[in-house]
């Protein structure tokens, strides 16, 4: 009793006492916090949502493994129940196909070894139950397989193997021995024509090298030994290509292409007396060019004989030219004779083809031999 008097007591005199009417009208009870807890209840209900749907979408084409279960090992009518450690097969990719759900079936009942299938209903039970324990323990969550399903290819026969060649360890060296066999005319003409080439495009020694091997199998070869003149000549050696045509020359004198190309290297050096040298000689068959270039060179070095003789040359090649017949006629007027010079003036006036000049001195010629 003295207990609760004296908490009647005590309460009378905070009754009394100001400031605890105070404490007691500023107190609040403190308000709950509910907005904390709906925050989590909707959490909890989204992250619910997402475990439904991603179990509807796995549920459709669930993946099982495909594993040998535990089989008791009997030895005469006692059951071991330890049960064998099993060996997970590794999963290997699901080939497509267009097998319905029971050729699925049937196919997954080929892969169970027979044994399983032949062993009694006590030993799958037990077998089932070790299975189940051991396969808790060691099989990793399965992850699901998408399969690509591919076009049937068609199907083609396989080629046959190309048959392959077989190497000769020891080949044996075969000499091909040709048929055509070249006359020495046709290897010179040959090597004249490599040595005109390489003349051609510039390889001056390459050419002469060539040129001294056709001179070498036949020194009196015309074209080669008058290209090695012209080759040595371009190279700047005169005497070099005058020393080739002068021992042609002591060998065949009577070479005409030898003879002119001597006198026009003379004649290009203003040797006009030595360009002569090489044309002062009387050549049957000889060519328009040759008396032309005679008869020019005699005329200018008053050689009025050689003029006369060519020029009654170049009558006989082209008679209808008036120009011959006027060289002839002043050929023959500087000798002297007058008679024979009148009656080539006379052709020369007849043929024409002359300058207004020139015929007026022609004319004017006729008339004073004729006084």
């Amino acid at each position: 009793m003295s207990v609760i008097n004296k908490m009647l007591k005590d309460l009378e005199q905070r009754h009394d006492d100001p400031e605890a009417d105070v404490i007691n009208a500023v107190y609040q009870p403190p308000v709950k916090n509910t907005a904390k807890y709906i925050v989590i209840a909707l959490s909890l209900v989204v992250v619910g949502l997402v475990i439904a749907i991603g179990w509807l979408l796995l549920k459709d084409e669930p993946i099982t493994p495909i594993q040998e279960p535990l089989v008791p090992v009997a030895q005469g009518n006692k059951v071991d129940s330890k049960p064998k450690k099993i060996q997970i097969k590794p999963l290997m990719p699901v080939q497509p196909s267009d097998k319905t759900a029971e050729d699925k079936v049937a196919i997954v009942d080929d892969v169970i070894p027979e044994q399983t299938k032949k062993s009694k209903p006590e030993e799958q039970k037990v077998s089932e139950t070790a299975a189940a324990v051991e396969v808790v323990k060691k099989v990793e969550p399965l992850v699901p397989v998408t399969v690509q399903t591919k076009t049937a290819e068609p199907k083609t026969k396989p080629m046959a193997p190309a048959p392959v060649a077989k190497s000769n360890p020891n080949p044996e060296l075969t000499i091909v021995k040709s048929s055509e066999k070249y006359s020495p005319e046709q290897r010179l003409e040959q090597l004249m024509t490599k040595a005109q080439s390489s003349f051609d495009k510039g390889y001056v020694t390459e050419a002469v090298e060539k040129l001294n091997k056709v001179l070498s199998i036949s020194d009196g070869h015309v074209e080669a030994r008058n290209l090695l003149a012209v080759a040595w000549y371009g190279r700047g050696e005169l005497q070099q290509a005058v020393s080739i045509l002068n021992d042609g020359l002591s060998k065949y004198p009577n070479v005409e292409l030898w003879r002119m190309t001597a006198a026009k290297i003379y004649f290009k050096e203003n040797n006009i007396k030595g360009a002569f040298s090489y044309l002062d000689i009387e050549l049957s068959n000889a060519t328009l060019e040759f008396y032309s270039m005679k008869a020019s060179i005699a005329r200018k070095l008053e050689r009025y004989e050689s003029a006369e003789s060519a020029y009654l040359m170049l009558t006989r090649l082209q008679p209808d030219l008036g120009n011959w017949w006027l060289g002839h006629a002043i050929s023959l007027d500087s000798q002297g004779k007058f008679d024979a010079a009148i009656l080539s003036y006379q052709t020369a006036a007849a043929k024409g083809g002359m300058l207004r000049s020139t015929m007026d001195f022609v004319e004017n010629r006729i008339q004073e031999l004729k006084q």
